[in-house]
């Protein structure tokens, strides 16, 4: 078996830890199909698409430069969005939280990143809008293991 064809079968779990980050690697699918499953699993954790943002294409058309693909999605829940803006009317600046699909260098790998909401929301030091970021960071969690348990390898 070639290594792209090795790559392609496994599913990478965990990659480069940020602080900021909750982010995992797949090897089975394409990009496309992998920003599909992505929305749908959002859309399953009750966290609606509201913002689609195509890096790849907005630098490649303002300047000039190449880049791997990578796409935006700003997921949103209705009910914690009005919860966190009834607690302090500034926390919309932390809205809507940030999924990104983004092919990495090694052939056949995407990795999928979300904001952790708990980091964002900690600065601003409320309990009630920190307790909101880790009910938020349970969801996005689920929703990268929702994509392995449904054998959807991204």
């Amino acid at each position: 078996m070639s290594d792209k064809n090795k790559i392609a079968e496994e599913n990478y779990k965990e990659s480069m830890h940020t602080p900021y980050a909750l982010s995992r690697r797949y090897g089975s699918l394409t990009f496309e199909v992998a920003v599909q499953n992505v929305r749908d699993a959002l859309n399953q954790m009750e966290l609606k698409v509201v913002n689609h943002f195509n890096l790849h294409d907005h630098i490649q058309e303002n300047l000039g430069k190449e880049i791997n693909r990578y796409t935006i999605l700003g997921a949103c829940n209705a009910e914690l969005a009005l919860e966190a803006l009834s607690t302090e009317n500034k926390a919309g600046i932390m809205l809507p939280c940030n999924v990104i699909v983004q092919e990495m260098d090694n052939e056949g790998i995407i990795e999928v990143s979300v904001a952790d909401p708990t980091v964002t929301f900690s600065l601003a030091k409320n309990e009630k809008l920190t307790t909101m970021g880790t009910k938020a960071k349970e969801r996005l969690h689920q929703i990268l293991d929702h994509i392995e348990k449904s054998n959807v390898k991204l």
